[in-house]
């Protein structure tokens, strides 16, 4: 039962920040904001890491097989593409690298801010006192 809820619980926060995306923040992929939701609810201990660790495991360990349908759609593409196959390629790379990048950089800097969060006082119990 823990794994059910630990997977509703990521769906719905990725059906959340994919709304937020769509709705309100249209330039930012609902991806980087469910990073975001996820980082702020785990900084914020109001979800425990123990309670998603093994769902997360499970989507870390089995990756490749979410990337297949996009592969398989890439080949699909060619013979439709013709003579622009390689600037569609380029630019779905492209574009993945530029998704891999911000998503990246968004982590990283949202735990350099929640690092010097805590290492000032103010996620302490005493709120900074």
């Amino acid at each position: 039962m823990k794994i059910f809820s630990a997977l509703a619980l990521a769906s719905v926060i990725a059906f959340a920040s994919e709304l937020l995306s769509r709705l309100l923040l249209p330039m930012i992929p609902g991806s980087v904001i469910g990073i975001i939701i996820m980082t702020i609810l785990l900084y914020s201990k109001s979800i425990k890491y123990k309670a998603i660790e093994e769902v997360s495991g499970f989507f870390l360990d089995n990756l490749v097989f979410f990337l297949i349908p996009v592969v398989v759609s890439c080949a699909d593409i060619g013979r439709y593409a013709g003579r622009y196959l390689f600037k569609i390629l380029l630019l779905i790379a492209a574009g993945t690298a530029v998704v891999m990048l911000v998503t990246g950089i968004t982590s990283q800097l949202l735990m350099k801010i929640f690092h010097w969060y805590e290492t000032t006082g103010h996620g302490s119990e005493e709120g900074g006192k």
